[in-house]
């Protein structure tokens, strides 16, 4: 967090960095990081703690550096910065809130639930209100007119269905629902008769990319049929006819899934998470 107060010394700086304004404007913006599930160390630890009960515990936030800028109108002022850091295991804290509804929807569309957890992570660092430039919303980044109205036509048998609106999307539990169907339904459809490691690469790609995209690649590479799961992974994660971006998302989700997240949902009861094949790459 940084501040420009004006002051006449570093001195001064730092009581004004005390001051009900500034105070005010750094408890707005830890509102707004709790508010997106976010937990800060010393300052904010409950969701429904408030702007005033921030306010009030902020006296122990003092800043780290005070620097001095000089303006246009050529008067000194001083930058004021301060270091918060997020609470250890602050990701799995965020996690234990949809625990629940990743467990219900990943048992009732059968989809591994590492998988699902590792996908929130990357889409949204479990952000429920997270919107990318593109419009992508909520904790696993759907597009209303492109996954979320697929999904909801589907789940309805419903061709005619309307896409969904942002705010139904922003809802944790439409979100985890209609984004562990669409999982499903690139494991179970798009990729459908693809088994064991294959079948996930191909998903976690699609679902960057898009589905259409990935079985073309796989039509003309022959991966399932012909090629090793380690060289399919090394191909999607390092090839130039596969984009920067899905590259480094599977090379993300796949570690973070079985690393991270699969001792997860085993400490949590969960299932057992699948073989890793890419854990020898």
């Amino acid at each position: 967090f940084r501040s420009v107060v004006e002051a006449s010394s570093p001195e001064e700086a730092v009581k004004k960095f005390h001051q009900k304004e500034v105070k005010e404007e750094l408890a707005a913006l830890l509102e707004k990081e709790v508010s997106q599930g976010g937990t800060l160390d010393g300052v904010v630890k409950k969701p429904e703690q408030t702007v005033e009960k921030t306010i009030e515990s902020i006296e122990a936030v003092e800043p780290t550096s005070v620097k001095p800028i000089t303006g246009a109108d050529g008067k000194t002022r001083y930058v004021a910065s301060a270091t918060i850091k997020h609470i250890p295991n602050a990701l799995e804290e965020k996690a234990n809130r949809y625990w629940p509804l990743i467990k219900k929807y990943s048992k009732a569309y059968g989809v591994d639930t590492s998988l699902i957890c590792a996908i929130i992570q990357q889409e949204s660092a479990y952000n429920p209100r997270a919107r990318s430039y593109c419009g992508a919303v909520g904790l696993m980044q759907l597009m209303p007119r492109y996954a979320g109205l697929e999904v909801r036509r589907l789940l309805t048998n419903n061709p005619d269905a309307e896409q969904p609106t942002e705010e139904e999307l922003f809802d944790p539990e439409t979100n985890i629902k209609y984004g562990t169907y669409y999982i499903c339904r690139l494991q179970q459809g798009y990729f459908k008769g693809i088994e064991d490691c294959y079948n996930s690469y191909f998903a976690i790609s699609g679902y960057n990319w898009g589905p259409g995209r990935v079985q073309k690649l796989n039509r003309r590479e022959k991966f399932s049929t012909q090629k090793t799961e380690a060289y399919t992974f090394e191909f999607l994660t390092t090839s130039d006819n596969v984009p920067q971006e899905t590259k480094g998302y599977l090379k993300r989700i796949n570690p973070r899934r079985f690393n991270l997240w699969a001792p997860y949902v085993t400490n949590k009861g969960g299932p057992e998470p699948p073989k890793n094949c890419a854990e020898d790459i």
